[in-house]
């Protein structure tokens, strides 16, 4: 039998070869595949997967690859994956998982989609309230926010409905799911169609300027093998339409080589053990949380999480109650103070884990009025004369801002309504000798604070009124 023959290829134009198509293609697959796959993978994983892994040969895995981003199917990049490099990132994934508490991660997935349900019905009410207290000036939101607020908002649904919220695959994780569910509805966002389209037209260079002709590169993307063994193949792309010059369609040579019954590009293999160690030291370097994830939660922690977590509910559907600007930022203001206030006691004890974060201190008792709530823990008091790591002198959160009463800025009188555990959260316990019991509730006065009020005269203290568990009414001590 004849020898099969070969194609005929054509000799590199020159230097300019290597700024050819793969290149290009290697772009193209990243920003088409990058915020599907990309934010499961990372950079190390994506890298040069645009050769893809052979189903059966390395041209017909490009190829197959290529027309599967086109069709916003990310999982292609899974399944050209051999088994090992599957595992392994399965693997890594269910470790860093394996201490995750169900009810923590059932509370976590509640609070992100009660924020996303609020994004999307109070969008005109905080874009209203955001920029209004800007009054003008710099600092209201950008342009890029909210013009894209229902795709960003889109987006957190994907994400916070999809195989993450699921405790059953948190403890079996399996990415290839993943990409086939939510990274096929994300690739297929109009947002994100518009947003890549924008990109492209503002590159000046040659090439695509949409992305609908993006894919039309990838459905026609020739394949060239210039040698081929059992184990490695040498080969070239050829793409007009990714190229943007038909006269200098063909991308410089690229090797791939044969892994377990796959073709990967040689320097992603060479790479690979590489890539899998620096991924992991990129989580810890931006996610300095992951760490936690060494060990389980004492029931201490555990406790000061959920807390955590019930303040920002609470403020959550404060937000969603609020039907004018002054009432959004009041509770604004308390989820801020909330989170703030907890992660700066945390802080004091000197600990790390999640002691650094919220805090693990010591067995104050809940003041006159406000029964158990867990939030008696919180170390500090009203007077700033909590005592830190060696005995220094340590002040709340609240004592290190300054406050207006009936001003526009930190209005004290904002606080009305509130939840009396946001108060304790940011202005800390207050002094017995300033906390007093009354039908129902108490009155707690808080000093060594910086207020002015309407008339532009300073005080030092003011005096929350709390009835069953809200702050009813708010007023400055009389001097």
């Amino acid at each position: 039998m004849a020898a099969s023959p070969q194609p005929t290829v054509t000799a590199p134009s020159g230097p300019a070869d290597k700024k050819k198509i793969a290149k290009i293609a290697g772009v193209v697959v990243v920003l088409i595949g990058g915020l599907g796959a990309g934010i499961y993978f990372g950079w190390p994983f994506l890298m040069g997967l645009f050769g893809g892994n052979p189903f059966a040969t390395p041209d017909g895995t490009i190829k197959y690859v290529a027309n599967g981003l086109a069709d916003n199917k990310p999982q292609v990049l899974w399944e050209a994956m051999p088994a090992s490099y599957k595992q392994t990132l399965n693997e890594e994934l269910k470790k860093s998982m394996a201490n995750t508490d169900p009810e923590v991660h059932a509370k976590s997935v509640a609070v992100l989609q009660k924020l996303t349900g609020v994004l999307r019905d109070k969008k005109p009410l905080i874009i209203e309230t955001v920029n209004g207290l800007s009054q003008g000036a710099a600092g209201g939101l950008p342009p890029e926010l909210t013009d894209n607020w229902d795709d960003i908002v889109g987006l957190l649904d994907i994400l916070t409905k999809g195989k993450m919220a699921d405790m059953a695959w948190v403890r079996n994780p399996n990415l290839g799911d993943m990409l086939a569910d939510e990274g096929s509805k994300i690739m297929a966002m109009s947002g994100l169609e518009k947003l890549l389209d924008k990109g492209l037209q503002e590159n000046v260079g040659k090439g695509p300027k949409s992305m609908m002709e993006v894919r039309e590169g990838l459905r026609n993307i020739e394949v060239i093998i210039v040698s081929q063994t059992d184990s490695e193949a040498t080969l070239k792309v050829v793409s007009k339409e990714l190229s943007g010059d038909p006269d200098d369609a063909e991308s410089g040579e690229f090797v791939m080589v044969r892994t377990e019954e796959r073709w990967l590009p040689k320097e992603m293999v060479d790479a690979w053990d590489e890539g899998i160690d620096e991924l992991k030291k990129e989580i810890q370097r931006e996610i300095p949380i992951s760490s936690m994830a060494e060990r389980k939660m004492t029931e201490e922690e555990k406790t000061q999480v959920l807390a955590l977590l019930n303040v920002v509910d609470q403020a959550l559907d404060s937000v969603n109650e609020a039907t004018n600007s002054q009432e959004l930022t009041a509770a604004v203001m308390g989820a801020v103070g909330g989170v703030m206030g907890a992660a700066m006691a945390g802080g004091q004890d000197g600990g790390g884990g999640l002691g650094s974060l919220f805090g693990t201190g010591g067995g104050a008792q809940p003041p006159a009025g406000f029964p158990g709530t867990g939030f008696g823990t919180l170390p500090g008091n009203s007077n700033g004369k909590g005592k830190g790591k060696g005995g220094n002198q340590q002040l709340t959160q609240a004592q290190r801002m300054d406050w207006t009463f009936g001003g526009q800025q930190r209005n004290l009188q904002q606080w009305k309504g509130q939840s009396a555990a946001n108060v304790i959260t940011l202005f800390g316990q207050p002094n017995p000798a300033n906390a007093r019991a009354v039908p129902g509730g108490g009155e707690w006065t808080y000093t060594n604070l910086k207020i002015t009020d309407a008339q532009g005269n300073p005080h030092t203290a003011i005096t929350f009124v709390v009835l069953n568990g809200v702050v009813s009414d708010i007023r400055l001590p009389a001097n």
